[in-house]
């Protein structure tokens, strides 16, 4: 995991170059927290990172990870709200690959918007610049589900940070993730230094279950006033923060985590 570390740290640096800046999607789950923490540790603060509030996150998600990122990992952390933009959007459909698509283009589109914001503002300075680049926490996991790569596999689902981009983007990506399981990355995240506490942080999906759910987002807000409250009662509980992960369930049956990192 050393070597891993040292050589996607030397190639986002080349990649993005001396001068280059990078704007990168956080969630405040692990897999963004964790390439987030690897863009800094590459770039330092020609990373800028930015939470989307898109109305389907968690109870006082917003101000946890901003916290969390700012004051402890020392990453620099816009939060747009743009709650009114993904739930209008999504009023009236029910049809779950549509919604992926209308989430993935919403969350482009609000990326692309602040940082040619960001640039404005650094201009005539030592940071100015445009921003090429968006960091995503893309796992490989994601990538298999949302494309078929040859013969008679078939597309299992679009991820919103894969199969639902726009075709038409001024961004270009950097996956740092890409070619890892949700166990390694968490073993990445410890590490880079990231808190236990947020490695194995509970999963907590609005955007999934945005999707998976009959009727609009709007339609079903009462639903999801009750999913934020019953998460937060979770956490105050002190109950497990990962149940059921492919973590945990290797680690069952072999008796050590995996070991190909």
């Amino acid at each position: 995991m050393d070597e891993f570390v040292g050589k996607e740290i030397s190639r986002i640096q080349a990649l993005v170059g001396d001068k280059g800046q990078v704007i990168g999607a956080v969630s405040g789950g692990v897999d963004s927290t964790v390439a987030a923490k690897l863009m800094h540790e590459a770039i330092g603060d020609r990373f800028h990172a930015v939470l989307v509030n898109n109305g389907l996150l968690r109870l006082n998600e917003a101000e946890t990870v901003r916290q969390t990122l700012t004051e402890h990992l020392r990453i620099n952390l816009t939060v747009i709200d743009a709650s009114e933009i993904f739930l209008t959007d999504l009023k009236g459909i029910t049809e779950p690959e549509q919604k992926r698509k209308i989430i993935g283009r919403n969350f482009i589109n609000t990326f692309q918007k602040k940082a040619k914001e960001i640039a404005a503002e650094a201009a005539g300075s030592s940071a100015a610049g445009d921003i090429e680049w968006l960091l995503q926490g893309t796992l490989y996991p994601d990538v298999i589900e949302s494309i078929s790569f040859r013969g008679p596999s078939q597309t299992i689902k679009t991820h919103h940070n894969v199969g639902g981009l726009p075709a038409a983007m001024h961004l270009k990506l950097i996956e740092p993730l890409r070619e890892l399981f949700k166990d390694e990355v968490r073993i990445l995240g410890t590490k880079l230094g990231i808190p236990d506490d947020l490695v194995w942080r509970h999963p907590f999906l609005f955007c999934r279950q945005s999707r998976r759910r009959t009727g609009s987002a709007p339609e079903l807000g009462n639903r999801f006033s009750y999913l934020r409250y019953r998460s937060s009662m979770r956490s105050l509980q002190g109950c497990p923060l990962v149940t059921g992960s492919s973590y945990s369930k290797k680690k069952s049956r072999s008796g050590k985590a995996n070991s190909r990192l």
